[in-house]
């Protein structure tokens, strides 16, 4: 399976938008981490969800999230027919989750997820005169 990709830059007010992806994949995620994620953590939901909630479906303001057989499905909530776009382990999904608060937490230039199969990583970009990179692998 090739990799995909998935780019967002900080933007105007502090918030990421997604500048690049590479398949619609890349792109469901890049939706849910800059629109519904912030939405789930502002209230402390989506870990204790995928984690211990006996809800299977949860939906956001543009993706919806299925747990089934042990893995997190999402789609757009808004496409005719629903269908699984973004899948991965609850458990890695738990752990990238984790990495992504601290890549945002940094407030780098750059954020690039990179997905093969069942693996997943974060490389950040930070804005200086040395261009200093940090990788986060699940």
């Amino acid at each position: 399976m090739k990799k995909n990709t998935l780019r967002l830059s900080l933007e105007k007010y502090k918030q990421y938008g997604m500048s690049h992806f590479s398949s619609s994949e890349m792109a469901i995620l890049g939706m849910f981490l800059t629109t519904d994620y912030n939405v789930f953590k502002k209230f402390n939901f989506i870990e204790d969800w995928l984690k211990n909630s006996d809800l299977y479906y949860i939906s956001g303001n543009l993706t919806y999230s299925e747990k089934k057989n042990g893995m997190i499905l999402m789609g757009d909530l808004y496409e005719k027919k629903l269908t699984v776009k973004f899948s991965l382990s609850i458990d890695v999904f738990i752990k990238f989750l984790h990495d992504w608060e601290m890549a945002v937490k940094q407030k780098p230039e750059e954020i690039i997820v990179t997905k093969e199969d069942n693996k997943i990583s974060i490389k950040i970009n930070m804005k200086s005169t040395v261009k200093k990179q940090i990788v986060y692998r699940r």
